[in-house]
């Protein structure tokens, strides 16, 4: 390619900006998405029955439950999905990554776990199609958890990695972006000791908070450097727009996403190193 030629493509390249980006990892998210429910989905059914039977027997619900702060309702979904997923696994696999399955409402049901209870024990109510509103993310983790860990230990394990995603955010934002730390102090104090994540590290909730915490602490280490001059680009709009896509595939109704706003946009804000108080809301906003 001639010199005049490279000039014109890199000109164009520049002019598009992050999109070309966006649109590479828009394509790669939804493929490896389906990927990770097309793993979730093969789970031995037996080995879920057991992990779900055990914990319905240890009788030994999450903080947040307990202290009824919340229902068991998220959880005996994407407990059912797992199972309904696996059952339908062998025998259309493909078909039940894209159209996710889960149980269909038994006669005389009594209360919202009634068809996971049942299913754990042995029986096997008839499947319907998920609600397709959401992605399921949760559920294809938690299927993917499932074949290592029981339930109580994956919410142990998240509650524990929350904690820690705090601290690696505290230690990423002095590290690379220490000018932040006044606006972002209260929320990180708030998010590590007020939020109540001992009550929320449930399959449903626990997990997009704990990406969020940790999609900020990578966009803090980003953030390094940043010069005062120039045109925003490379990793740090993309990144961004990764750490939606996967927000999007875990979110089911929860406001982590409100959270994860906030910290790009403060982030971005504090640490983009734009000039002008115009060019820092715009950048954030185009994050």
């Amino acid at each position: 390619m001639r010199v005049p030629e490279r000039a014109a493509v890199l000109r164009t390249v520049r002019a598009l900006g992050p999109a070309p980006a966006c649109a590479a990892v828009a394509l790669l998210a939804t493929v490896f998405f389906f990927f990770l429910h097309y793993v979730g989905n093969g789970i031995p059914y037996d080995l879920a029955q057991q992990r779900f039977k055990a914990e319905i027997e240890a009788g030994r619900p999450d903080e947040g439950q307990a202290r009824g702060y919340k229902t068991d309702s998220e959880y005996c979904e994407i407990s059912e999905a797992v199972l309904a997923g696996s059952r339908f696994h062998g025998r259309r696999a493909v078909h039940g990554t894209v159209m996710l399955r889960t149980f269909r409402r038994m006669p005389g049901a009594d209360g919202r776990c009634h068809e996971l209870a049942a299913a754990a024990n042995g029986a096997e109510p008839a499947l319907q199609t998920l609600k397709p509103r959401y992605w399921w993310g949760s559920k294809a983790l938690h299927a993917i958890a499932l074949r290592y860990f029981s339930v109580h230990e994956i919410r142990e394990i998240t509650r524990i990695a929350t904690r820690a995603a705090h601290v690696l955010l505290a230690v990423s934002l002095l590290a690379f972006v220490p000018g932040t730390l006044p606006a972002a102090a209260p929320l990180l104090v708030l998010g590590a000791f007020s939020s109540g994540v001992e009550y929320w590290a449930d399959v449903a909730n626990g997990t997009p908070y704990l990406w969020t915490v940790l999609s900020a602490a990578v966009l803090a280490g980003l953030l390094r450097g940043r010069r005062s001059s120039g045109a925003f680009s490379g990793p740090v709009p993309v990144w961004c727009f990764a750490a939606g896509a996967v927000s999007s595939y875990l979110w089911l109704g929860d406001g982590h996403t409100f959270l994860a706003v906030t910290w790009i946009g403060l982030l971005v804000w504090f640490g983009g190193g734009a000039p002008g108080a115009a060019e820092r809301t715009r950048r954030a906003a185009a994050c």
